[in-house]
């Protein structure tokens, strides 16, 4: 029961259905350390909302691990509505929830030489999920993250 609702969780957060992606694979990614112009590879596993991440910085060699939480957002709607007929206006007001294709996840990639990574992600909701996002290290310096 725990697998359906796994693989039922990641169609609804990552549109896994079809795309021959399942949960516990890992996309690809890049963190860009732009004011030192080099990338880092960067990976983001495919869960129902909560995994792991992992980046190796190539110049440094640190490895850095961690986890990621994400929650799907949802747009609230409302409106006005005027219909004239006769002498007044009849006039009426509705709301609602809606889901969206986007989600926000926040992780946090520690390293093994001491620096950490906290990284909040846009993700795209899709066949093949994608996402932006930046990161700022233990020391103040800012990343922008793609996959």
């Amino acid at each position: 029961m725990n697998k359906i609702v796994a693989i039922a969780t990641c169609w609804l957060l990552f549109g896994c259905a079809n795309t021959g992606l399942k949960v516990g694979d890992m996309l690809p990614g890049k963190i860009y350390a732009i004011d030192e112009a080099r990338v880092i590879p960067f990976e983001i596993e495919v869960t129902h909302g909560h995994g792991k991440v992992r980046a190796v910085d190539p110049i440094t060699n640190e490895n850095y691990e961690g986890t990621y939480g994400a929650v799907s957002e949802s747009v609230v709607a409302s409106g006005r509505t005027s219909t004239y007929g006769g002498k007044s206006p009849l006039t009426s007001y509705s709301s609602g929830r809606a889901s969206s294709n986007m989600a926000v996840a926040n992780a946090v990639l520690i390293g093994d030489q001491g620096n950490v990574l906290d990284c909040t992600i846009d993700v795209q909701l899709g066949k093949r999920p994608r996402g932006i996002g930046t990161c700022k290290d233990s020391k103040g310096k800012t990343y922008r993250l793609q996959f």
